[in-house]
């Protein structure tokens, strides 16, 4: 049996996680809140399934903040990051 904490999803969850990573997430501190958030939540259930989805990505843009040191909710879309490639082309 492994030893650590352990997280479980379905895979509707899990396909639906890994492209919140790929298309939505920022940076790998909201993915590291995510894991902080899905270990939480196995406490309480066996497997985790879609109708844990808010509850692993709530707020994750404000949560975020906290760690930037940001007074304001910061948000975030999925298009940020070509908007900042596109800017820096510009410049």
């Amino acid at each position: 049996m492994a030893e650590g904490p352990q997280v479980c999803f379905d895979l509707e969850l899990f396909i639906r996680l890994l492209e919140w990573a790929r298309e939505d997430s920022t940076s790998d501190l909201q993915i590291h809140r995510l894991t902080e958030n899905a270990e939480r939540l196995c406490q309480g259930h066996k497997t985790l399934t879609m109708e844990h989805y808010d509850a692993l990505t709530a707020d994750l843009g404000e949560q975020l903040g906290m760690y930037t040191g940001l007074t304001e909710p910061v948000d975030f879309d999925q298009n940020d990051g070509a908007k900042r490639a596109e800017k820096a082309g510009r410049e």
